[in-house]
């Protein structure tokens, strides 16, 4: 299994996450479900307006911001795009390296 999907240490499978700093890592789909509802809400949107705004549907959107691990990447980008998020991509630095 991927570890993007594994829950870290400390919070079980599923658990909601959330992120605090534009550079916190995600780890699980709940992570990036955390930033998307918090930038929707922020920005004063409705989860419907807001799924209109991405041009994804309501359930979509739904399923995002509740963590579900098994939505669409491409769509997931897109949401991402168009909320105004960045997506950086990074080598971990390992602890022994």
């Amino acid at each position: 299994m991927s570890r993007f999907l594994d829950a870290p240490a400390g919070r079980p499978a599923g658990a909601a996450a959330t992120l605090d700093t534009p550079t916190s890592a995600a780890t699980a789909a709940a992570d990036i479900g955390a930033a998307v509802r918090k930038k929707r809400k922020e920005d004063g949107l409705t989860l419907a307006d807001a799924a209109a705004l991405c041009g994804v549907g309501y359930r979509f959107m739904s399923d995002l911001e509740n963590g579900k691990a098994t939505v669409q990447v491409g769509k997931v980008l897109q949401v991402l795009t168009a909320l105004g998020l960045d997506v950086t991509i990074e080598a971990r630095k390992w602890p022994n390296e």
